[in-house]
């Protein structure tokens, strides 16, 4: 299901259609998938990426209730396989090893003579892990041969209740900081906490064994219903998650009003036009650098002084300077570059549709060592663009995405009218 632009209630009623008898289910799920929506809405618009948090949700239910059937619904399956060269990666491996503390005691009890106060015995209790060794690892079942992959070991500490308040009051990682962050940008609504509420979070948090990952759980419990509503309610310019005897969420005073100016680059085709780009082909595009440049700029030829701004008399020119006309030419011909090495090594066809896709979400990266002459003339594109931020990304991508666009349909209609003179 392409759920862009949906509202949670329209996921919601859309899901119940489907799946009976789990109504709590469907509302929440409804509710993860916008979150998850505002976040490529958000690169999308700008090229920043927001890493953390991803919203997951843990569904719990006996088998036969509908836990799959209602993902399959949302979302779509299917399944798919990658093989890496891995001898250049880095591998970082995490994990509890519950139980690894008692393998470790029985190792230095012995050690301990004589009486210990009941301070001295929760201290020691509490820093057992930060005496492992890859012995305790190897009889906590760890293989010798993955454990000589792994050199380095380190213990982290365990998390105090001021740490967990810090974490949702400071933390570039706190759960609410990350939200704000994202409501702000994409509904301008405030999403704060209390240092009361963030301190009575801490100690509940604490008492669990859950560590920091639980605070991001607890503060979407207790958000939920109100993010639900967020994107209608536009009376209250954001809510705050306070403490008063128990968790509350106070509405922040003020109303609400749209982003102004922000346009919202949705990279999509109407059916009619995908219907005639799927149609044009791109493989008479000689595979050599200055060929692939002089293309892209063939591209925009047409668009430069009309049929590109509101106003069919508008042109390029006449919306965007010399500059940043050519920045997107240079992005269009390391875009061209991908697809042609995406027909080549992934097999994917050269036509508009794969250009187009490939355009929706190239992300220009470091320049690294290369093998293929392609790889090099697509680096060297990247770098002649001179983008500087993920803001500039976006309006070139959405400059370059407009003249692909007008340029697919553009070929097609020529492709009719070369046809009937043909016929």
């Amino acid at each position: 299901m392409n759920y862009s632009g949906w509202k949670p209630e329209q996921l919601e009623q859309e899901l119940k259609k489907t799946i009976i008898g789990q109504d709590r289910y469907i509302h929440d799920l409804a509710t993860c998938l916008w979150l998850h929506n505002q976040r490529c809405e958000h690169f999308l618009r700008t090229g920043e990426l927001i890493s953390i948090p991803k919203y997951n949700m843990l569904v719990i239910g006996k088998s036969g209730m509908g836990k799959t059937s209602t993902i399959e619904a949302a979302c779509g399956d299917g399944n798919s396989r990658l093989r890496l060269q891995t001898d250049n990666l880095l591998f970082i491996a995490v994990g509890a090893f519950d139980g690894l503390d008692e393998i470790i005691s029985k190792r230095v009890q012995p050690k301990r003579i004589g009486f210990s106060t009941q301070s001295e015995t929760i201290s020691f209790e509490k820093n057992l892990l930060q005496q492992v060794t890859p012995s305790d690892l190897a009889a906590y079942g760890v293989s010798q041969q993955f454990l000589g992959r792994l050199p380095i070991i380190t213990v982290m500490n365990e998390l105090e209740v001021a740490d967990y308040e810090k974490i949702l009051l400071d933390s570039a990682i706190s759960p609410v900081l990350q939200l704000n962050n994202l409501m702000k940008q994409e509904q301008n609504a405030e999403i704060t906490i209390s240092q009361e509420a963030a301190k009575k979070l801490a100690q509940k948090v604490k008492a669990t064994t859950l560590g920091a990952r639980a605070l991001q759980g607890e503060v979407m419990s207790l958000l939920k219903d109100t993010l639900y509503s967020l994107q209608e309610d536009t009376k209250h310019a954001g809510y705050c998650i306070d403490y008063d005897e128990d968790f509350l969420i106070r509405a922040l005073p003020g109303e609400r009003k749209p982003l102004c100016g922000k346009k919202k680059v949705s990279f999509r085709l109407t059916e009619e036009e995908r219907k005639c780009i799927k149609q044009v082909d791109l493989d008479f595009i000689w595979e050599e650098g200055d060929s692939i440049r002089t293309y892209a700029e063939d591209m925009f030829e047409p668009f430069e002084t009309q049929d590109f701004g509101e106003n069919p008399s508008q042109g390029l020119v006449d919306i965007y300077d010399y500059v940043t006309i050519r920045k997107a030419q240079f992005f269009m011909a390391a875009v061209i570059t991908e697809m042609i090495l995406a027909s080549k090594f992934e097999g994917k066809k050269k036509n508009m549709m794969t250009l187009l896709n490939i355009l929706r979400l190239f992300y220009p990266q470091d320049v690294t060592e290369n093998m293929h002459p392609l790889e090099k003339w697509r680096d060297d594109f990247i770098e002649r663009s001179h983008i500087k931020n993920p803001r500039e990304l976006n309006r070139i991508r959405e400059i370059a995405w407009e003249v692909a666009r007008k340029h697919g349909m553009y070929l097609y209609e020529t492709s009719l009218d070369d046809w009937e003179c043909i016929s």
